[in-house]
């Protein structure tokens, strides 16, 4: 995400039906280090369930 040039990055997550949680964590991770904007768009409920869940141990640490 970094590499991109732009300050405000979508990620549009279209045609993904479910993530795995490393792949949660991992994106989670990144984004928490970017100065940058992320914006998500086209969340599966499945997906988003798994990203605010492992948003909340972030949270709870």
């Amino acid at each position: 995400m970094e590499d991109i040039p732009s300050d405000d990055i979508r990620i549009d997550f279209s045609n993904v039906d479910s993530i795995t949680p490393e792949f949660a964590h991992q994106y989670l991770m990144s984004k928490r280090k970017s100065k940058k904007e992320i914006h998500e768009v086209n969340l599966s409920s499945s997906a988003a369930e798994l990203i605010i869940k492992k948003a909340l141990k972030f949270i709870n640490r």
